[in-house]
């Protein structure tokens, strides 16, 4: 009889992990539609209806949905991000986010605009988080990546940084544009296999 319910508890236990598995997959194919349509219809967009199916991913990947331990940063420093058209952007950091990956533990820092009061009331909760990876330059862009959150986003009691949302800042489909690089504390010594590739790559 025992026996049985355990059994009974795996099966759930694993029908649970697969329909959570499955909800997180049909979420990122959602935000991939979502990052299409900006890319159509903002107006200093580098692509347009036709550049744009050559925007490439990583096949989703749930390994790089992983569980971050969120510290928030009370008096965060301001930092002057280099950027690729040479004029600084100030960033103040907000918070580490501490996760586990390829059998070690690894630190971001999460940043804030330090004009985030003067941005508009939609974007005034945005939070930037870039970095690069061992995929640089070859599978992915060279330049780095991002991802997006938001601070309701830090303040939930299990956080996960979901890799699968990497995405490349416009400077890899075309010049003029002014991208923050990612600075030296987050750059990671493992290779990210998901999100958006390079441009010219021909992933799935």
């Amino acid at each position: 009889m025992n026996g049985r319910y355990l059994l009974l508890g795996v099966f759930l236990l694993a029908s649970a992990a697969a329909y959570s598995q499955n909800s997180d997959k049909k979420a990122w194919k959602r935000y991939r539609k979502e990052r299409r349509k900006e890319f159509l219809q903002k107006e200093r967009s580098p692509l347009d209806r036709r550049s744009v199916r050559r925007v490439r991913y990583f096949a989703y990947a749930p390994e790089w949905r992983v569980p971050a331990k969120v510290d928030l940063i009370a008096e965060g420093a301001t930092v002057a991000f280099a950027t690729s058209s040479g004029v600084p952007r100030d960033y103040v950091e907000y918070a580490t986010l501490t996760f586990g990956a390829a059998d070690d533990t690894h630190t971001l820092t999460v940043y804030r605009s330090a004009n985030a009061s003067r941005l508009p009331a939609a974007y005034q909760d945005y939070l930037f988080l870039p970095f690069t990876d061992a995929t640089n330059g070859s599978t992915s862009y060279g330049g780095g990546r991002y991802l997006d959150l938001r601070i309701t986003d830090l303040r939930v009691e299990n956080f996960f940084l979901d890799f699968n949302r990497a995405y490349n800042p416009y400077c890899a489909y075309a010049e003029g544009y002014s991208c923050p690089v990612p600075p030296p504390n987050n750059r990671l010594p493992l290779a990210i296999v998901a999100g958006e590739c390079n441009f010219a790559a021909t992933f799935e």
